[in-house]
């Protein structure tokens, strides 16, 4: 079998990392070489473990708002350094094709591949973020989650999903946290950083959460706070989010794109906390729009976010479930990851 390379790049959050693994099943029957370049400083690594060969870069968060005119000044720099030492990566592994899940850590690669003939990208959110906005000309096809981002280059295939989340453990998550076995389990997620303001809301009515729900609360490693409660398990982080969810009855998310797409491809009644402008470029908001207009999904703002904002709209999900659940089966697109690896595999084929 002639030797085909893989590189695939993406980091910054674990939402620009995890796409990357679940399109690995796929490729791997056609590279039989794949790569991996993230970042030295971030957790890719970690991520990314022995799934594929990883090389590290010095990449450079952007600056979007340049609030700090010197860290601003400093960003083309790095940039370039990022850029040059990508290059000799990309150098020495000659790539038969680059796969590009956006995020600062990548637009270096993506720049470095130059007029690459092979460069695939996929794009999470309703719009495109900065990186993929300035990586996109030199893209042959640019995968998109939503159907909203047009272009002769633009193909829209859903998000790539991790297939595991399909096969999570309920029995194994009553188990291991003691929930679900008498009331309806709620399992409340607020990304891989977790959320302090979602955190501290849910804190201070957990006597009238407790009383409807066995509550499984996902804090992030750096929020965790022990409370010890009947019906209630805090956690910092988990590997198995798959038998979490198998063991939600209900969700409180975060509005990132790729664990939204899990919940609506597991049909998870899921209320949607985006996180607000300002603190993100309004991507989550959007998000939470696009699938609550669909009728797929409830959505509270973090402005509008307190005990009682909570405790009704969760009382609304648990009302609307079936309704919620119709809506979801409806949406189309959802599970990219096939398809994505599909293209990418038959645009090779011509090498």
């Amino acid at each position: 079998m002639e030797k085909k390379v893989l590189v695939m790049t993406g980091g910054g959050t674990a939402g620009h990392v995890l796409p990357c693994l679940a399109l690995l099943p796929f490729l791997r029957p056609y590279f039989t070489e794949i790569h991996f370049i993230g970042s030295n400083s971030g957790y890719e690594r970690r991520l990314v473990g022995d799934s594929a060969i990883y090389h590290g870069i010095d990449a450079v968060k952007l600056n979007r708002g340049g609030r700090n005119i010197f860290k601003a000044f400093k960003v083309p720099f790095k940039l370039l350094k990022a850029k040059k030492q990508a290059a000799q990566i990309l150098n020495e592994i000659k790539p038969d094709a680059i796969f590009s899940k956006g995020g600062y850590v990548a637009l270096p690669v993506v720049l470095a591949a130059k007029k690459h003939p092979r460069v695939f990208m996929h794009e999470s959110d309703m719009t495109l973020g900065l990186a993929n906005r300035l990586s996109r000309r030199r893209c042959k096809y640019l995968f998109t989650s939503f159907d909203t981002i047009e272009g002769d280059d633009a193909i829209c295939t859903g998000s790539p999903i991790r297939q595991s989340v399909y096969y999570g453990s309920r029995e194994d998550a009553v188990k291991k946290y003691g929930l679900g076995a008498r009331k309806p389990c709620l399992v409340i997620v607020g990304g891989s950083s977790g959320a302090k303001a979602i955190n501290d809301c849910v804190f201070g009515c957990l006597d009238k959460l407790c009383e409807k729900f066995d509550v499984l609360h996902i804090t992030g490693e750096k929020l965790l706070t022990p409370i010890e409660r009947d019906g209630y398990k805090a956690i910092g982080y988990t590997d198995k989010i798959e038998d979490c969810f198998a063991l939600a009855d209900f969700v409180v998310s975060r509005g990132g794109s790729g664990a939204l797409f899990e919940l609506m491809a597991l049909k998870k009644p899921t209320l949607i906390i985006p996180l607000p402008k300002g603190a993100s470029r309004g991507d989550q908001i959007d998000n939470a729009e696009y699938f609550a207009k669909r009728k797929a999904a409830l959505v509270l703002k973090q402005e509008q976010l307190t005990s009682q904002t909570l405790l009704a709209s969760l009382d609304k999900l648990a009302a609307c479930k079936a309704a919620l659940k119709d809506g979801m089966s409806s949406l189309s697109r959802i599970d990219g990851t096939r398809k994505i690896a599909q293209i990418i595999i038959d645009d090779c084929k011509s090498i």
